[in-house]
């Protein structure tokens, strides 16, 4: 809290200027093929497969949670290909200790699902999203303002 009060104030905003602050939070995994299962990322060690152009705040949430056995990295927007899935269930079952899973992002699992040979893994999508917080001066909804600014100004229909 003292850090978003030091750089609030810094910043100085004007009396019509509102500062907002947001920071990413990861969900419950869920598997890839049934989003119904999920499971604890603290109970299981896991092997991580991520093409994202950063994924050193994934791997320290995880890191802080449980054991990584081991990583795949590909660049970002990498599209998988067979052998990687050979690679990928390869170290699996060289690997894995009781009680291992395998972790990607939402956005790689898109391009995963489409490896049938993955189904009998136990693959699970470790969601993000994000949590925006008004100033620390002024309490104000973010998500208001937006809905609010969308209502009094008709021109952004356009866009759509």
């Amino acid at each position: 809290m003292g850090d978003r009060v030091d750089f609030e104030s810094n910043l100085r905003p004007k009396k019509y200027q509102k500062v907002f602050f947001s920071h990413t939070d990861y969900k419950p995994l869920y598997a890839l093929f049934d989003k119904e299962s999920t499971i604890s990322l603290e109970d299981n060690s896991v092997i991580l497969i991520t093409g994202i152009a950063d994924n050193k705040p994934m791997i320290d949430y995880i890191s802080e949670k449980t054991t990584i056995i081991d990583k795949l990295e590909f660049s970002d927007h990498y599209n998988f290909t067979n052998k990687d899935i050979e690679k990928l269930i390869n170290l699996y079952n060289s690997k894995r200790q009781e009680n291992t899973i395998i972790i990607t992002t939402e956005k790689d699992s898109m391009r995963l699902k489409n490896f049938e040979q993955l189904t009998n893994l136990p693959i699970y999508v470790l969601p993000i999203g994000l949590t925006i917080t008004s100033s620390v001066s002024k309490s104000v909804n973010f998500r208001e303002i937006i809905l609010d600014d969308v209502r009094k100004n008709k021109s952004y229909s356009k866009l759509y």
